[in-house]
């Protein structure tokens, strides 16, 4: 019985909560589409410590865009560069299947 009381009591303190606090319920799709977009061409200062997940970062961006609709926004050749780039990351084997 304490409990159902206590879990009420949480919901409604919940419900205060949500009611009191004033966030857009509006997504800025422009804003988050420059954002991604920045973050395939160059990391923000604030996100450098980030450095050695870029491809974390590129993947999530580029996710992001496609969620947002926006893949079209990145020119066919910046795409390009994009492949090259991840390909350029791979660790091939040499012929006697040793990692180079």
């Amino acid at each position: 019985m304490a409990t159902q009381t206590a879990e009420a009591d949480n919901l409604a303190q919940e419900e205060s909560i949500q009611k009191d606090t004033a966030i857009p319920k509006i997504l800025l799709k422009e804003k988050h589409v420059r954002f991604f977009k920045q973050m395939l061409n160059m990391l923000p200062s604030m996100y450098e410590k980030l450095d050695s997940s870029r491809l974390t970062v590129l993947y999530f961006s580029l996710s992001a865009l496609d969620l947002l609709g926006a893949l079209d926004e990145i020119s066919q050749e910046r795409k390009n560069q994009i492949i090259d780039w991840i390909y350029s990351l791979q660790v091939k084997a040499d012929g006697s299947g040793d990692v180079l």
